[in-house]
């Protein structure tokens, strides 16, 4: 079997398995948890000066519950 029939038959598994599936798979997962992840850990680890001091503050806490529970609510 070569490359393109195995791609051939990968998309015919996924398109069997239907959009909303695919959509909440590589939609809210791979690209929801990537952007979750980001906003939560990277800008306020840039925001303190490239130190992990950010997870002591209370604002970091607040953010990570309301960020997990609009990621939740999204899914």
């Amino acid at each position: 079997m070569d490359k393109q029939e195995k791609r051939l038959a990968k998309w015919k598994k996924i398109k069997s398995k239907g959009l909303m599936s695919y959509m909440l798979k590589i939609g809210i997962i791979h690209y929801g948890l990537s952007f979750f992840l980001t906003w939560v850990f990277l800008v306020p680890f840039i925001q303190s000066s490239y130190t992990f001091n950010f997870i002591y503050k209370e604002t970091f806490t607040n953010k990570l519950i309301v960020f997990s529970i609009i990621s939740r609510n999204k899914s």
